[in-house]
């Protein structure tokens, strides 16, 4: 029998355990967000333990005139392989997305893992709104590089954005792996990402100045820069309304905690 709720902090080390087997983490990683107050966790039960599991963190849509819109951040979908195909997943962000509109949500927010999980989260009611350009860029140059905090990087990348976009509070850019502030120049930009197999991978760069990402990958001595940005129409994220109000067509989310 399957049943839905929100998880328990005793099922911590069971969701800590579905989190490994689904992505690779150690509990040393998935702990945080599991046990951070101001997520949210919800989870399908097969028999008494977690089968199938999603987070909702809190962020703002902020529409073209400023207004603000209480928005789920859906992070951390997954199944269990033994019970996948079974409806779980859409199942459980039914039952998510109504907990959440009952809790003040306008609307949810996710990033699809791969380019086939689009679909299945069109099915699901789920629309692509969030758009983004992706480009490399070689090392090279100079500039004024330092790492930062998450209220300096949250005051930097609210004047960087303009449009439609989401907005994280505090506590939550503070779950991104590296911050850096660059200033070139022409620009001072924020930067969010993490350097793997010597590659520099930014979730965003704002404003999209090439120049900065190439003078951060010099510093930290990395091969090259990927770079995901404003602008584009490479699709990245999708939404769905909780309530009366639309979407906005386009926007900008950016991160992605992944």
């Amino acid at each position: 029998m399957t049943a839905y709720a929100p998880a328990a902090a005793r099922d911590v080390p069971a969701l800590a355990a579905l989190w490994e087997t689904c992505f690779g983490d150690p509990a040393s990683d998935s702990e945080p967000i599991l046990t951070h107050p101001q997520i949210r966790t919800f989870a399908a039960y097969a028999d008494g333990k977690p089968a199938s599991m999603l987070c909702a963190l809190p962020a703002t849509l902020v529409d073209e005139a400023g207004g603000e819109a209480p928005c789920a951040y859906l992070y951390a979908v997954c199944t269990h392989p033994a019970f996948r195909r079974r409806g779980l997943s859409s199942g459980l962000l039914a039952f998510a997305e109504e907990a959440l509109r009952c809790a003040g949500f306008s609307c949810a927010a996710l990033v699809p893992a791969n380019e086939s999980l689009f679909g299945f989260y069109q099915k699901n009611g789920y629309q692509t709104v969030f758009y983004q350009k992706k480009y490399e860029a070689a090392p090279g140059g100079a500039a004024d590089i330092r790492p930062v905090g998450a209220a300096d990087y949250r005051a930097l990348r609210e004047l960087q954005l303009y449009g439609c976009f989401v907005s994280f509070p505090e506590a939550m850019l503070g779950l991104l792996p590296q911050r850096w502030r660059i200033e070139t120049d022409t620009a001072v930009c924020c930067a969010a990402g993490a350097v793997q197999d010597g590659v520099l991978r930014l979730q965003e760069l704002l404003p999209d100045v090439p120049e900065a990402s190439a003078a951060l990958a010099a510093r930290l001595g990395c091969t090259r820069a990927e770079v995901c940005t404003t602008g584009g129409d490479r699709p990245f994220a999708m939404a769905k309304a909780l309530g009366a109000a639309a979407l906005p067509g386009r926007a900008y989310l950016g991160v992605s905690f992944a």
